[in-house]
């Protein structure tokens, strides 16, 4: 993944790109490299906006991820935890 051009992070299978975007609704200006064959799902932030409304499975999912990485990454900040 590269953000303003620069190398910003490596993912591996499954993962989710791009959805901390869709969700805040901001224009990133991010770039995904494959560096090997990849079966690719794309969703349009419309789109997934609908599947939310519609399915509150979905949704909880969706927060339940959110919720997740936001207390990873305010456990790696000092006095985090």
């Amino acid at each position: 993944e590269y953000r303003a051009g620069r190398p910003f992070r490596t993912h591996g299978p499954p993962h989710v790109v791009g959805g901390f975007d869709a969700l805040a609704v901001s224009a990133g200006d991010t770039q995904l490299v494959c560096a090997q064959d990849t079966a690719t799902l794309t969703i349009g932030r419309g789109d997934l906006r609908d599947i939310l409304e519609d399915n509150f499975g979905m949704l909880s999912a969706a927060l339940q991820g959110v919720a997740a990485s936001t207390l990873r990454l305010r456990r790696q900040l000092p006095g985090g935890g």
